[in-house]
């Protein structure tokens, strides 16, 4: 039989007990008060709080009274009195040992599963940039994502494969340009050019018609000129499609996350999908000291991660990434819209890679069909509709705040009108996607990303206009 004699306090001087004690009721307040501060992206509760945040905070609050007993039971001496045996004192260090050893191998467990998952995340990432980089595009379709080219094969970024060397009876169709070509948003099946390719197969049973999308996320007119100056040329496309816009028109911009020094002609400034890869590199490995101490905690740093986005942050502003954007969707608040040849900068560069692309298509006798920017972009959206018009939240930013709808309507004629007007100096023809695909929801995800009924629509404007046309002879 065992029994506890006698629980003391005569072990840790009043004095210390008593500050420790106030340290505790200290580090309620100030957590407390920093959970008070904080506005939930949902306000279920009070107006402020979403109905999770809210419990987890009463939880804590009352969480006080069992702590205040666990750390007086703690900070006293305990005795064991065991039957013909000497009895056994815990003092404040054993139990202090005891509580933090426990602790230690509690927390083991979510420390060992937070780093594993860590690296098996940045493995795929490490894996998926080197899979994706290019020296001189920044960004191409991963070798993972598309199967391995031979000497007599290659693979556009959709994974559809075709012969190097065209065949005669092949009448072959290159399409450039940015995500809307490469339209990742659908399934391949139901993408435009996919499309495209079984209208036309239909419509001409005697050809052998191959759509082959080489389109892809961030590209930009100096991204297609490029690509097809030094590689799609080699393939001998009878016809090329190219759209841009919206891409270009981002590179008029300076946002601090994606961009370095001042604007460049040649969109050097822009580091678009390797921005995270250089500063990280340069902020991490090559201006950052090394630490005499560093603690290498994940635990420790998802809780310093939480404190940050849930203590205090009516005051800090610090917010969770859903949070970021304050400005109404209809811009209000902002300064009114700049002039289009004040912010929309990379219109001259825009124009400079059409032209010198649309000159070199030509002169190599290949057809070449230009396309303006469908987009989302309208004044009269319903705040629904608005709220879905994201991209030039996170990529058109003046000091840090998003530039108005108004602007970006304005930016995207400027870029359109733009794209006219090359099509008439060059007497090419054009396909008018602004105006075809109606600027609402059912036709776009966001600012310009199509749904299956705008790849349905975009296929049929290029369909009616390529057999319109007869640029394809059914032999």
């Amino acid at each position: 039989m065992c029994a506890v004699a006698a629980i003391k306090n005569e072990d840790i001087p009043m004095s210390l007990r008593r500050f420790i004690k106030l340290l505790l009721i200290a580090g309620y307040v100030v957590v407390s008060a920093g959970l008070l501060f904080h506005t939930s992206t949902t306000h279920d509760v009070l107006g402020k709080y979403s109905a999770v945040y809210f419990a987890c905070m009463v939880a804590f609050v009352l969480s006080f009274y069992p702590a205040s007993k666990l750390m007086n039971f703690i900070l006293s001496e305990t005795t064991f009195n065991a039957h013909g045996k000497r009895p056994i004192v815990l003092r404040p260090i054993h139990k202090a040992a005891f509580y933090v050893i426990m602790l230690i191998c509690m927390c083991a467990p979510f420390e060992w599963h937070l780093r594993h998952t860590k690296k098996e995340e940045a493995t795929k990432r490490y894996r998926a940039m080197l899979d994706a980089y290019h020296p001189f595009l920044q960004i191409e379709a991963a070798r993972s994502q598309v199967q391995k080219a031979s000497a007599l094969y290659d693979y556009d970024v959709k994974g559809r494969e075709f012969a190097r060397i065209k065949a005669p009876d092949v009448f072959r169709i290159i399409a450039l340009g940015g995500s809307t070509v490469q339209s990742i948003e659908v399934d391949v099946e139901k993408s435009h050019m996919q499309l495209l390719e079984k209208r036309l197969a239909a419509q001409y049973p005697n050809r052998n018609v191959e759509v082959l999308n080489f389109g892809y996320s961030w590209h930009t007119s100096q991204h297609s000129l490029m690509k097809y100056l030094f590689r799609l040329s080699d393939y001998e496309p009878d016809m090329i499609i190219v759209w841009h816009g919206i891409n270009d028109l981002i590179r008029s911009f300076l946002a601090p996350e994606f961009t370095y020094g001042p604007y460049q002609s040649d969109y050097s400034h822009f580091w678009g999908p390797n921005a995270y890869m250089v500063f990280y590199y340069h902020n991490h490995q090559m201006s950052q000291p090394e630490p005499i101490f560093r603690p290498n905690s994940q635990l420790l740093s998802l809780i310093v991660d939480f404190a940050a986005l849930n203590l205090y942050t009516d005051i800090t502003g610090e917010t969770l990434p859903e949070q970021r954007s304050s400005v109404s969707p209809r811009g209000e608040g902002q300064s009114p819209a700049i002039p289009p040849y004040v912010r929309f900068r990379s219109i001259s560069e825009f124009s400079r890679n059409m032209r010198r692309l649309v000159s070199i298509v030509k002169a190599d006798d290949t057809v070449i069909l230009m396309a303006t920017q469908g987009n989302a972009y309208r004044m009269d959206g319903s705040d629904e509709e608005l709220e879905k018009l994201t991209l030039h939240k996170q990529f058109c930013t003046e000091n840090g705040v998003p530039v108005s709808i108004e602007s970006m309507v304005s930016g995207m004629a400027l870029f359109n009108e733009e794209t006219r007007r090359i099509a008439s100096d060059y007497d090419v023809a054009y396909v008018d996607l602004e105006k075809d695909i109606p600027k609402t929801a059912h036709y776009f995800t966001d600012d310009c990303h199509l749904t299956e009924a705008g790849n349905e629509l975009v296929a049929e404007s290029l369909f009616a206009h390529i057999v319109t046309s007869a640029v394809i002879v059914d032999r």
